[in-house]
């Protein structure tokens, strides 16, 4: 598994800079525990990324307003609710059909 360090994940989204170490580190762990590894091939560390992101996002009402999560909306935490879990889905979809279920 192949989960980004705390500080690379903040160089690729420097809007969560703001978050305590351990709430990032704990939605990274997150992340790299609900996103398998062999699926995702060489893309692995990309999709935990957008899905700690989105983590995030969803949990801090200020932030994901700022960076596109629709609070209040009937969208709630799905992964369209932000535009890293929409990454994240686009992702998800050039995945080769593998029988997984996720």
């Amino acid at each position: 598994m192949t989960v980004p360090s705390t500080s690379a994940f903040l160089l690729r989204f420097p809007e969560f800079g703001e978050q305590s170490l351990p709430v990032v580190e704990g939605a990274l762990a997150e992340a790299g525990r609900s996103t398998a590894s062999a699926p995702w091939g060489t893309v692995h560390t990309d999709a935990v990324s957008y899905l700690a992101a989105h983590l995030l996002a969803t949990r801090t009402m200020q932030i994901g307003q700022q960076v596109g999560a629709q609070s209040g909306s009937a969208l709630g935490t799905r992964l369209e609710s932000t535009l890293y879990g929409q990454e994240y889905q686009r992702l998800l979809a050039q995945l080769p059909l593998s029988g997984f279920a996720f």
